[in-house]
């Protein structure tokens, strides 16, 4: 079997040995997007930081009569950190979804080694 398996389409059972080389490469991209997922929700979090930070840096040194004057400034002065911020908090979502797809990649695999294991039941065997 080479890597990935499609949607059910298999007209002969599963072999075991297939059936753990596919089980043994979700586990290692799932692995994968793990460590992915760590890493970028600690950047996401610097990204956060950073921002707030120069948020409330333009902030201070905003000149304006009002609070939403100074508000406006510091989004303005803010804007490249905002954008980094929110770039960072996307990747992290499409990590997620990752995971989750892979979630779901190991669910058809069981469902598909269920089915392989009854056919293989089913078979008759030659004595």
């Amino acid at each position: 079997m080479s890597g990935f398996l499609g949607p059910l389409l298999l007209e002969q059972p599963l072999a075991i040995d297939e059936a753990r080389r596919a089980s043994h490469a979700l586990a290692q991209q799932r692995r994968a997007a793990e460590m992915d997922l760590d890493r970028l929700t600690r950047d996401a979090a610097e990204k956060e930081r950073l921002y707030r930070k120069a948020f409330a840096q333009a902030f201070l040194v905003a000149e304006g009569a009002s609070a939403a004057q100074r508000e406006a400034h510091a989004k303005a002065a803010s804007a490249d950190a905002a954008y980094e911020r929110d770039l960072a908090a996307g990747l992290v979502k499409a990590c997620i979804e990752r995971l989750r797809g892979l979630e779901g990649e190991r669910a058809q695999l069981r469902q598909l080694s269920d089915w392989s294991m009854r056919m293989s039941l089913d078979m008759p065997t030659l004595a």
